[in-house]
């Protein structure tokens, strides 16, 4: 393209303003490209952040049992009638015993399901109204992408984002973290990591030979199983390492450390899983329709409907069972003077706990003796966990379509606890283990020590029989008492996990080179995380050495490093190369319009645009400013350019420059403008040489450098806050601002009367400064408050939105001209894959 230019004006040939911006601006988007691809000498680091691999699946997943339709069968009124016999449950279930082969099939380990998932599917929005298409075969717009499909990217990596499980066992701490299988100790130390084929659902770890296996239970019915060994000369940290995968035709839990039991159409498949490579069918039970599967001594208590089965495991028959009257989960066997007892929880058709129902055991474990207390929840609960050394429950609020606060419900005092958990929110995810409180929230996960004030409780528990009039008179000033707030419990924060900040930021130089910019909770500033292996299977994240830290509003990217703009501190930043650290550049700008950095005339030149305000005057002054780049770290000031209208810089190479501001566009020819290249060494000396607008001014003692073009803008009304142009080299996208909403003016770079306005979102300038192309800038990718909203802009006059990706986002990059694509999404984390379109 650039010896066709060149070509062109060797030939003497006219070339208008329009064509020149078009045949410029497209040099432009291949020089961009080719000094990505050019930028060399990364390193590595050893160093393993959180939340970091592959992933085969959407981060969307967690939502999808929330769009199912529930295929549950009515439950029958509750009642308390007497056990019903073996043989009538028997009955009433339909047994197949002529398949009697394990039901359960090897797979990859590591591999996605075979199945789509239906999570996190796209919410597209169509044009109401689309004029009729172009015929033009070059410019047939990408499909639209339906509600039957799935994510507009396949994505192949995850970074940071926040946890969505935890479970725990004597040993270790599991997270569900980005696609992978986090490993620490209780102590929240990570010990190792491993990709996941599914979304986590239950972990059981099994010790056998001095070898420690984790089979880990994931949607979609999947099994993996895992070593669990030291690294050599590192015993502190463990490796994970997939041995086998396998695809359970039924849902399936675990008996010991050997039996895995499979839910089946009408019975209970028993497997014996010592040998790997040789799975045992042990025995079938015709029991189905189950939901949880307890062991208690030599017996398998089974939840099925509304019923509670008790399995004799020594041979495998049905040894009694008993109507509960409405679905349950078992929680708990509780041992007292030699007497057990089953504490059920009961639930509503959502799963939701309502009650509790303690159940008296048979003296042999074989029946159930009686029914026990029934205790109401004085409000339903989701998510609960059940804590059995201190007799609490924790759960959410059951509510639809709202996030409601936890509640910490007492079984010895049958009402919920008043403390800090009943207005909190934010958290996701929590468990008990060992008497301590773990909690998942969007900054970490925590180890709490939950410490009950039995004071506090008993006061509590007074003026609460006051108010129900369960006690005579009391002196007033024990009626005072009722209106103590004290918590009822506090929480102290043992250790914490800090796992995920906020991406707002990501830099894709290609699919090797990669930067993320976190915002961090705690400060105002950036966490800057890189890698120059992104495209390898495992890889690490290293923290660059900052001299100052600041959160970083601009980024730009060259051939030298990555320019960084604060905007606090009013000065440009440079990371090198290698990604090894980040420095001042000594480059004062009061606020940066715009950048871009080109070669010309033998010398590497940055120009950048900026305004300066005067407060006292009430006055602002714009000015293009050219450094040459020397060094990454010798950059003089050459000279400048005022304008009397914020202006936008765009270079063309053959030495031009495209200006462009919300009146008109000028074009500038480089040779005149750095023809003396003293280096400045105070901008204030500098005469101004030329002012664009109507009202320009010319100082006496400096040559006018008048554009060799200027066209007229009618199509503005409003000022400019931010610019792109299409590499495609036809269309400017402009943010403006209407009514106090940002909105998107795209207009033809040739026929500045074919535009379009994109709005109808929820944006801050700093979304659109993030906002990236594909298909040669056919396809416009801008992130919002919605969600990645992804637009096909080949026709102005059919502008439609192809797809969004219902996640909060932030900033996107792409690399391979646009089809490999990573989008930042804040607590989320950012994923990258390629485009579907």
């Amino acid at each position: 393209m650039v010896s066709v230019a060149q070509s062109v004006m060797r030939q003497n040939f006219k070339i208008s303003f329009r064509q020149t911006v078009c045949v410029v601006l497209c040099l432009l988007l291949l020089a961009s490209v080719t000094a990505c691809d050019t930028v060399k000498g990364y390193t590595n680091s050893a160093l393993n952040l959180v939340g970091l691999g592959t992933s085969s699946k959407q981060a969307t997943q967690e939502t999808k049992r929330e769009h199912k339709k529930s295929k549950s069968k009515k439950n029958k009124t509750q009642t308390d009638s007497p056990s019903q016999t073996a043989d009538e449950a028997t009955n009433e279930a339909t047994v197949n015993t002529s398949d009697s082969k394990p039901s359960l099939s090897p797979k990859t380990p590591g591999q996605p399901p075979n199945e789509p998932a239906d999570e996190g599917r796209l919410v597209v929005t169509h044009s109401k109204e689309q004029p009729a298409k172009s015929n033009d075969a070059d410019a047939q717009p990408p499909k639209t992408l339906t509600p039957g499909e799935d994510l507009p990217l396949t994505i192949e990596k995850r970074i940071g984002g926040t946890a969505k499980k935890v479970i725990l066992d004597d040993t270790y701490v599991y997270l569900s973290l980005s696609g992978n299988l986090m490993v620490l100790d209780h102590d929240l130390r990570i010990v190792a990591r491993h990709r996941l084929s599914d979304q986590l659902v239950d972990i059981k770890k099994t010790t056998t030979n001095n070898q420690t296996f984790l089979y880990v239970k994931e949607e979609q019915n999947n099994l993996e199983v895992f070593t669990l060994a030291p690294l050599k000369n590192q015993p502190d940290q463990l490796t994970l390492t997939g041995i086998k995968a396998f695809e359970v035709q039924g849902q399936f839990d675990w008996f010991n450390d050997t039996t895995l039991i499979i839910t089946l159409p009408g019975k209970l498949q028993f497997l014996d899983i010592a040998n790997l490579n040789e799975i045992k069918l042990i025995a079938e039970v015709p029991i189905g329709n189950t939901t949880q599967a307890f062991p208690v001594g030599k017996f398998l208590f089974i939840a099925r409907q509304d019923n509670l089965d008790i399995v004799s495991l020594e041979k495998f028959d049905l040894a009694s069972t008993v109507r509960i009257g409405n679905p349950f989960r078992i929680m708990d066997v509780i041992k007292e003077q030699n007497k057990a007892k089953l504490l059920l929880a009961l639930l509503d058709k959502q799963g939701n706990i309502t009650g509790l129902q303690y159940l008296r055991l048979s003296e042999d474990l074989s029946s159930i003796a009686d029914f026990g207390d029934k205790i109401t929840l004085p409000i339903a609960m989701s998510q609960f966990s059940y804590c059995p050394q201190q007799g609490l429950i924790l759960g959410r609020e059951a509510a639809t379509d709202i996030i409601t606060p936890l509640q910490l419900f007492s079984l010895a005092h049958q009402r919920n606890l008043r403390g800090s958990l009943s207005t909190e929110t934010k958290i996701s995810s929590w468990a008990f283990n060992q008497g301590f409180l773990y909690l998942i929230d969007s900054n970490g996960l925590s180890k709490n020590q939950l410490t009950l004030d039995p004071k506090v409780i008993s006061q509590s528990t007074s003026a609460q029989n006051v108010l129900e009039h369960k006690t005579g008179n009391v002196p007033l000033a024990q009626l005072g008492a009722i209106k103590l707030v004290k918590d009822e419990y506090t929480i102290a924060e043992v250790t914490e996990l800090a796992y995920s900040a906020d991406a707002r930021k990501v830099v894709l130089l290609d699919q090797d080179h990669f930067a993320l910019f976190e915002l961090s909770s705690l400060s105002p500033i950036d966490n800057v995380l890189t890698t120059t292996t992104f495209s390898a299977e495992n890889f690490s994240l290293k923290s660059p050495e900052v001299a100052a830290p600041y959160h970083f509003e601009r980024i730009l990217t060259t051939d030298f490093g990555v320019l960084l703009y604060s905007q606090k501190a009013q000065e440009l930043f440079l990371m090198d190369v290698d990604f090894t650290q980040i420095k001042p550049l000594g480059i004062n700008v009061n606020e940066l319009i715009s950048w871009t950095v080109f070669s010309a005339q033998n010398k590497d030149i940055l120009a950048l645009t900026t305004t300066t305000s005067n407060p006292q005057q009430k006055t602002q002054t714009h000015e293009v400013r050219f450094y040459q780049v020397k060094t990454p770290t010798d950059i003089p000031l050459l000279k400048t350019l005022p304008y009397s209208e914020k202006p936008f810089v765009f270079y063309v190479p053959d030495n031009q420059l495209v200006i462009l501001t919300k009146t008109q566009m000028d074009l500038y020819s480089l040779s005149q403008l750095l023809e003396e290249d003293e280096v400045v060494e105070n901008a204030e000396d500098l005469a101004p040489v030329v002012a664009t607008s109507e009202n320009k001014t010319e100082t006496d003692n400096a040559q006018t450098i008048k554009p060799i073009e200027s066209v007229p803008l009618k199509t503005l009304s409003q000022d400019i806050l931010q610019a792109k142009l299409s590499p495609a080299c036809n269309k400017i996208f402009a943010l403006v601002q209407s009514q106090k909403r940002y909105q998107i003016l795209v207009f033809d770079i040739f026929d500045l009367t074919s535009n379009t306005l994109i709005k109808d979102f929820e944006i801050v300038p700093s979304q659109f400064e993030g906002a990236s192309f594909a298909w040669h800038g056919r396809i416009f990718i801008l992130p919002t408050a919605e969600g990645t909203l992804f637009y096909d802009v080949t026709d102005l006059a059919n502008v439609r939105e192809l797809a969004s990706w219902p996640v909060p986002s932030y900033h996107v990059d792409t690399a391979r001209q646009g089809q490999f694509i990573c989008v930042a999404q804040g607590y989320q984390g950012v994923q990258c894959g390629t485009l579907k379109f």
